[in-house]
């Protein structure tokens, strides 16, 4: 299908405030594929469109099979229109605005933080740079591109750990990494490299080898929950002896069990605090 880029879609759906909608080509639509498909496929289509915008592009097929019918849904995915990576929905078109919403965001949190530590050295290198250029335009382009070569350096180095990490293989690279890269971008306006890495190492090794292995993934560990398990793996640092057990295999059932049962109730107490199990 070819990207819709233009007509606006208004949804009621309680997403972020600043982008209650997204772009929508008319043109594109009635030129592209999609128009030569049934008018039951071009719905069930627009409707994924915005379930999948409504869940800032955090959509899983289990959850989506349950709001399109699983035949219209399956004509979609093999039609091209719908791609699905590890149980994750990706919709290109959608995913590149996520990402260009995502950057601009990410510009101005950076621009708002230029004195903090974490970048520091980094930005004053950039501003000492474009200090002697007299057009305030082009000081500003040339420091929102040393902003956006850091973000992505952080972020290349993240998911190569990643796939390092748990032996995997999602896109680092190319359309199909938007989402990814996005995911990442997101958590990395609030914490640093060095945090996601802390929450992937602690995740992974607590659930390889149990039924939880599944949801090492990056929509699982940098959803909603980040700043439980970050908490959690600040927790775990601190404990040296636990860290070797659970990268060794060696911790007895017993041991397993009440590492399980504290953290069920963390998370528990965490969402009852939120008002997230609130109907």
């Amino acid at each position: 299908m070819r990207t819709p880029s233009r007509f606006v879609l208004t949804q009621n759906c309680a997403i972020s405030k600043e982008l209650p909608y997204f772009k929508f080509d008319v043109s594109e639509w009635l030129l592209g594929d999609i128009s030569d498909e049934s008018l039951n496929m071009q719905g069930a289509f627009i409707r994924c469109c915005a379930l999948y915008w409504a869940a800032n592009g955090d959509l899983n097929i289990t959850k989506l099979n349950r709001k399109v019918h699983k035949t219209t849904l399956k004509s979609l995915i093999n039609g091209g229109y719908i791609d699905v990576d590890n149980e994750s929905v990706l919709i290109s078109f959608l995913d590149e605005q996520l990402s260009q919403f995502s950057d601009l965001q990410q510009k101005r949190s950076k621009a708002g933080k230029i004195s903090a530590k974490k970048r520091a050295t980094s930005v004053e290198q950039v501003l000492k740079s474009v200090a002697t250029q007299s057009n305030n335009k082009e000081i500003e382009i040339d420091k929102d591109k040393e902003i956006d070569k850091e973000i992505n350096k952080e972020v290349d180095s993240l998911l190569n750990y990643f796939n390092e990490l748990t032996n995997s293989n999602v896109f680092v690279s190319g359309k199909k990494s938007t989402k990814n890269r996005t995911l990442i971008k997101q958590k990395l306006k609030d914490f640093t490299e060095g945090e996601i890495r802390m929450v992937f190492e602690a995740k992974y090794f607590e659930w390889q080898g149990t039924e939880m292995e599944k949801f090492v993934q990056l929509s699982t560990l940098l959803g909603n929950k980040f700043t439980s398990y970050l908490e959690q793996a600040n927790k775990l640092k601190q404990n040296p002896q636990l860290i070797n057990k659970l990268k060794n295999g060696k911790e007895s059932k017993s041991e397993k069990h009440e590492r399980i049962m504290r953290q069920a109730a963390i998370e528990l107490q965490a969402e009852l605090d939120s008002g997230e199990w609130l109907p």
